[in-house]
């Protein structure tokens, strides 16, 4: 039986064997998961100011731009294009009838009773003329107010497609005092005749822009505050809505005669 009992052994020896390097042989150790690439950082206010560069780059575009002051005031809309040229051809309500305007760079002209002028605020007498001369001195093209306000508003974050941020007071009382919407700095305050210009206290405002395939298609600002007119102080609530439409393929003719008062 001894033999017999012999005959196993080796056969044994390699069963533990091998158990034994199964247990002792490294196992590599499995690769850490891969990690997805990161989109990149997303920076609103940078989205505003890229968005505001195209739309001012563009040749020509079209805007509207509706001012609510609350009250019994109504709603004043002005319309505007922009061409070749950096023509720019505006229309907006006037007291009595619209007013048309061309203007390019820094000359502007506007249609009197049928008939193309170079306003001269200090040519006028001391009213409505003056004021309507010295407003149409002071346009500029909107989208300079665009980029004006990309620059002030602060806290932006995107909620809903659109960006919405904060205007601080120095800003709202800027754009309260009727210097930001479209006009150059300057005018002569409220009335634009020269005289001092209103009070305002407890000025903030907020502004929503909307951007369509990254370029500024439009922004809505609200203005809240108080502003004192020959010492009775009034509630402020403004809002502005101005969208731009046609980039880049908007056209329309150009006044002759019109033309012929900015020749350079």
């Amino acid at each position: 039986m001894k033999p017999d009992t012999f005959r196993f052994i080796p056969f044994s020896l390699v069963l533990i064997t091998a158990a034994v390097a199964q247990e002792t042989t490294p196992v590599a150790p499995a690769e850490p998961p891969a990690v997805p690439e990161q989109p990149p950082a997303v920076n609103p206010t940078a989205d505003l100011a890229g968005a505001a560069e195209k739309l001012a780059a563009a040749t020509s575009y079209a805007w509207s731009q509706t001012t609510s002051f609350g009250g019994n005031f109504g709603d004043r809309t002005t319309t505007g294009k922009k061409g070749s040229g950096g023509y720019l051809l505006i229309t907006m309500p006037g007291r009595d009838q619209e007013i048309q305007v061309l203007s390019r760079k820094d000359k502007v002209a506007m249609l009197r009773e049928g008939t193309w002028v170079v306003p001269n605020a200090e040519g006028e007498e001391q009213g409505p003329g003056r004021w309507i001369a010295r407003m149409v001195q002071n346009l500029r093209e909107p989208v300079t107010g665009a980029k004006d306000l990309v620059s002030k508003v602060t806290e932006v974050k995107i909620e809903n497609s659109t960006y919405q941020g904060k205007l601080d007071e120095t800003a709202a009382k800027e754009l309260m005092s009727f210097r930001g919407f479209g006009r150059r700095g300057g005018g002569g305050g409220q009335g634009g005749g020269g005289g001092t210009p209103p009070e305002i206290t407890g000025a903030g405002g907020t502004v929503t822009f909307t951007i369509t395939d990254g370029v500024l298609t439009g922004y809505e600002t609200t203005l809240t505050g108080k502003m004192t007119f020959n010492g009775e102080e009034r509630d402020v609530n403004r809002t502005t809505k101005v969208s731009f439409t046609g980039v880049g393929s908007t056209t329309f003719d150009i006044p002759e005669a019109a033309a012929g008062l900015l020749a350079e």
